[in-house]
């Protein structure tokens, strides 16, 4: 999050900081920490036309005037990365979950973090829905961290 919530039921389940994805050999990939602001000047990943316009504006920090690929999944984002030399935005577990050879991912200060949420049609009334939505927010809560 953040996105449109217009029309929906949206369940808090916690939060995750983000991470710059930028090429390893890249001189920010050594760094311990970055700034957004860095970012700025780089050519980084894009979203398609028509995303969220919140969605746009959060990962991609304001700006969608930079020179570089579009892309529409975390696995596109990566490949832009390492085939492209672009950097980008990503939640924190991407780190753990998408790690490859040719990545760097540099923990980003001046960014607030990605709220992490169920969200379901608000009209919805499936009991099966209401209880993994339960379940997921009983299970954030006892998650470490």
């Amino acid at each position: 999050m953040p996105f449109d919530t217009a029309g929906l039921t949206v369940r808090p389940l916690g939060v995750e900081p983000v991470v710059a994805a930028v090429p390893a050999d890249d001189p920010l990939a050594d760094r311990d920490r970055l700034h957004v602001s860095e970012l700025v000047a780089r050519p980084r990943f894009r979203l398609p036309p028509g995303t969220d316009a919140r969605w746009r504006a959060y990962w991609l920090a304001g700006g969608d005037d930079s020179p570089g690929p579009v892309v529409a999944s975390v696995e596109e984002c990566l490949h832009s990365v390492v085939w492209e030399g672009v950097v980008g935005l990503l939640p924190a577990g991407a780190a753990l979950r998408h790690a490859r050879a040719g990545i760097a991912f540099v923990p980003v200060d001046g960014h607030p973090p990605s709220r992490i949420v169920a969200a379901r049609p608000a009209d919805c009334t499936d009991p099966l829905v209401g209880a993994l939505v339960d379940a997921l927010a009983a299970v954030s809560r006892s998650a470490p961290g």
